[in-house]
């Protein structure tokens, strides 16, 4: 992959950075303390990411061969954990309304946009890669974006219907 590698570690920065960007001021315009919490911790895992791709990049210009994932300080949380973290930050906010602002789906719509691009973008890296390293970091790049889709997913879920979203949650049984 060589210096084709480099060039895509930018293109890959410049993604996390274009996604941290919008979270942030998605964040920063909206009331509902749950899509807050939800686009401050997407902001944080792509300022994550940038760190860990920038890392690799570094690696990638003084040798051919990409560091291992500890070698770059990659931290995973599960997609469980994040969610709780969300919902439960969230929920210290409970006094505040959970409304559903006209802005919201739009910005929920792009969001999941982004959240294709990069897996997309990730799995086409991955097609290319021969290093072992970098395979395993790029399989786990495309992990993580899933996971932001699915806490998206739900997190969207909940402000848009929350009866149907502890239904889902809680998996009631209606009987007959």
């Amino acid at each position: 992959m060589g210096e084709t590698l480099l060039s895509l570690l930018q293109e890959a920065l410049k993604l996390e950075d274009d996604g941290r960007s919008y979270y942030l001021d998605v964040a920063q315009r909206t009331r509902n303390p749950l899509a807050r919490r939800t686009f401050e911790v997407l902001a944080d895992e792509e300022a994550k990411h940038r760190s860990y791709v920038e890392a690799y990049y570094r690696a990638q210009e003084r040798c051919a061969e990409g560091p291992s994932m500890a070698a770059v300080g990659v931290e995973s949380i599960t997609q469980t954990d994040r969610a709780r973290n969300v919902f439960e930050e969230a929920a210290r906010h409970a006094h505040e309304a959970v409304t559903e602002e006209t802005h919201l789906q739009e910005a929920y719509v792009h969001a999941t946009e982004l959240e294709c691009k990069s897996i997309e973008f990730y799995q086409a890296m991955l097609a290319k890669a021969d290093d072992a390293n970098i395979v395993q970091f790029l399989e786990f790049l495309v992990d993580q974006e899933r996971h932001h889709l699915e806490l998206l997913s739900r997190t969207q879920d909940f402000i848009s219907d929350p009866a149907t979203w502890f239904f889902d949650e809680e998996k009631w049984t209606v009987e007959g």
